[in-house]
């Protein structure tokens, strides 16, 4: 009874976790993680700490002209829409980033140690050594043979020509853009035609940019049928909350059948969620949340496939 207990315990913070990473809660999602692998550590948990933390640092930074969007990050909008909660120096901003980084690094050796065959923590261990303009390690990382180089050759071929174009080849980095499907990715497909802007004076990357944003921002949206379902949703924390302190205390309560859950950070409701689908979840950012958090897309209901 008590390992049933603990499996539904590490369920509901490891959910709670994937929703806080898909609305840009990328500290508080890493807090989640990290509880998990202070009690039951696995190769995918402390991938998706790292990632998490990865995440983070590179929302401190902000964009770039060319902004590539490396494996980690799945949803372009996402990484185009940046956002911070609070205006930092840029000491702090310098400092929280090389922290963020050094314990993605952590993370991702550690999912390595546990399967050295991981090819994941290998990908985002390179997508950190470009990041700090190691060049030649993060390669290193890609060329490893013990990798998975045939499941994941299109990720392996897109960073190596991010990598490259960093390390300004540009003719090899075409060589490895080159090698990627057309239109079969969202992420290969918006880095691939991004590599075409990197002579652009501006302006046509900057029209690319907003037509993208303006294809996927509204997909989200959750429908009439779908926001009466949460509205008519009767949210019970039936289970023993979750606390999960770090710098804030993250409390996640469940409802019955796992079918809905509340996240509160610092006693102050976040969000509710509601199951919809078997990967589906329609989620409402309490409103004072969404504006002092500058959230981009909410405080409407919204649909996250986790």
């Amino acid at each position: 009874a008590r390992s049933k207990l603990r499996a539904a315990e590490f369920l509901t913070v490891f959910k709670a976790g994937k929703i806080l990473n898909q609305i840009g809660q990328y500290k508080a999602a890493a807090d989640c993680f990290d509880y998990i692998n202070n009690k039951f550590k696995s190769r995918e948990n402390f991938n998706n700490a790292g990632v998490a933390k990865l995440r983070a640092a590179l929302n401190l930074k902000g964009k770039n002209k060319i902004n590539f969007i490396y494996p980690i990050e799945f949803d372009p909008v996402s990484r185009l829409q940046y956002y911070r909660t609070r205006s930092l120096s840029q000491n702090e901003v310098d400092k929280k980033y090389d922290e963020l980084l050094d314990d993605a690094k952590k993370d991702f050796e550690a999912a390595k140690t546990l399967d050295l065959a991981y090819t994941n923590a290998y990908i985002n261990l390179a997508c950190i050594f470009d990041i700090e303009t190691n060049y030649e390690l993060a390669r290193g990382f890609l060329n490893d043979k013990k990798i998975d180089t045939v499941t994941y050759m299109n990720t392996i071929n897109m960073l190596k020509g991010i990598i490259w174009l960093h390390d300004k080849d540009t003719s090899k980095s075409a060589d490895y853009f080159n090698k990627l499907p057309v239109g079969k990715d969202s992420i290969m497909e918006y880095n691939r035609r991004l590599f075409g802007f990197i002579n652009d004076d501006g302006s046509s990357l900057q029209k690319y940019v907003d037509e993208w944003q303006q294809r996927n921002s509204n997909k989200e949206v959750a429908t009439a049928s779908q926001q009466d379902i949460f509205n008519t949703f009767k949210f019970t924390k039936d289970g023993i909350p979750q606390n999960i302190k770090n710098d804030k205390k993250i409390t996640i309560y469940n409802s019955k059948d796992q079918d809905g859950i509340e996240i509160y950070i610092n006693e102050k409701r976040l969000l509710r969620a509601v199951k919809y689908d078997t990967n589906e979840w329609i989620i409402k950012i309490d409103d004072i949340w969404a504006k002092e958090n500058n959230i981009p897309g909410y405080p409407q209901m919204r649909i996250l496939k986790l």
